[in-house]
């Protein structure tokens, strides 16, 4: 067995795994490289599919979508803002301790977001961002319609 299979096993010896460790490795990808990666959740039993996206690119995509979100502008503009403020925040401190010191990777982000419901598909196109160790399963690729 390789280090990291080692690894997996004494995390899940005796204790319930929280969070898998594979898709926890496409997720701190995502962050580190700044791709996206096609992939279909299970999560209680509700399928979520999207591209998982950075936390960066989760929160710009945000921003902007708050612009249709809300039937009021001055609204709008300022969650807009904050989004903004704090993607900004984010850039600044990877810049100043580098990707080493990334903070723990506990959710993950979605662009172009569908949910499934039996066999209905709700194409919402949306950010969506959700907790790991919620995930109960999942596959790569994105269920089409």
């Amino acid at each position: 067995m390789t280090e990291s299979q080692d690894r997996e096993f004494e995390e899940t010896e005796g204790t319930p795994l929280s969070i898998d460790p594979i898709l926890k490795t496409f997720v701190r990808f995502a962050e580190e490289q700044d791709f996206s990666l096609g992939v279909t959740l299970t999560i209680h039993g509700l399928l979520i599919a999207g591209n998982i996206i950075s936390y960066h690119k989760y929160l710009e995509g945000s921003a902007q979508g708050f612009k249709s979100a809300t039937g009021n502008q001055e609204i709008s503009q300022i969650l807009a803002e904050s989004y903004r403020n704090a993607n900004q925040e984010y850039l600044k401190i990877r810049r100043e301790k580098g990707l080493e010191e990334l903070p723990p990777t506990l959710y993950i982000h979605l662009s172009n977001a569908r949910f499934m419901f039996g066999n209905r598909i709700v194409q919402t196109g949306s950010y969506w961002r959700g907790r790991l160790d919620e995930v109960d399963g999942f596959f790569l690729g994105i269920i089409e319609s």
